[in-house]
C-alpha cells in the first residue's frame, strides 16, 4: 500500500472520478482526488526493478529520462487541475 501511495503522491498515478450524470445537471463530470504533486518521482521509480535496472546500468540516461517524465508528470498534473476547476461547471 505504500507503494501505491507514493505513485498517487509523485504524480505518476492520479486519482480521478468522473460521472457523466453530473454534466446533465451542469456541473463539472470531472473530480480530481489527487492532492498536488508532493512525492519524490525517484523514489517511486527507483523501488521498480524495470526502472533501477536502467539507474544501474546507465545513470546518466536515467537522469535524463527521469527529467522527462517529471515534466510530463507535471504538464499532466496541471491540464487535471483545470479539468476539475470549479468555473468550468458552467461550461457542461
Amino acid at each position: 500500500i505504500g507503494h501505491c501511495q507514493l505513485a498517487v503522491d509523485s504524480g505518476y498515478w492520479p486519482l480521478f472520478r468522473y460521472n457523466p450524470e453530473l454534466a446533465a445537471s451542469g456541473n463539472n463530470p470531472f473530480q480530481l482526488d489527487s492532492r498536488k504533486v508532493k512525492g519524490d518521482l525517484f523514489k517511486l521509480l527507483s523501488a521498480e526493478n524495470r526502472f533501477a535496472s536502467v539507474m544501474r546500468r546507465d545513470p546518466k540516461h536515467a537522469e535524463e529520462l527521469d527529467a522527462r517524465l517529471k515534466n510530463s508528470v507535471t504538464e499532466k498534473n496541471q491540464l487535471l487541475q483545470v479539468l476539475s476547476a470549479e468555473d468550468l461547471q458552467g461550461q457542461f
